[in-house]
């Protein structure tokens, strides 16, 4: 499923990586979706430890709406300074994590 943050995590690199191991494919297929679940956990906690509280309601409500839809960057910018770069780091960072798991 596309998210909204996807441009900016960049995780495809790391999906292709997956689709290169020498493995069944249901087990490439388990191991994808257990790198998407973990990425989208980091980056929701990413958000909301930084969107402020009286907010989270609302972001979480227009988030399982329409998870990609590029206007929840903008609601997020406009309440979070830096949020994009917040975004990036951690995506950063996670994807060195996963990589060195492999």
């Amino acid at each position: 499923m596309k998210i909204f943050y996807d441009h900016i995590v960049q995780i495809d690199h790391l999906m292709s990586e997956i689709h290169h191991l020498e493995l069944e494919v249901s087990k490439k297929e388990e191991i994808a979706q257990l790198v998407d679940e973990v990425v989208h956990h980091e980056m929701i906690g990413v958000i909301l430890a930084h969107l402020p509280e009286e907010y989270h309601e609302e972001f979480l409500e227009r988030f399982h709406a329409k998870p990609h839809d590029s206007t929840l960057l903008e609601y997020l910018k406009a309440r979070v300074e830096g949020i994009e770069d917040k975004l990036h780091e951690a995506g950063r960072e996670i994807r060195e994590k996963i990589k060195k798991l492999f």
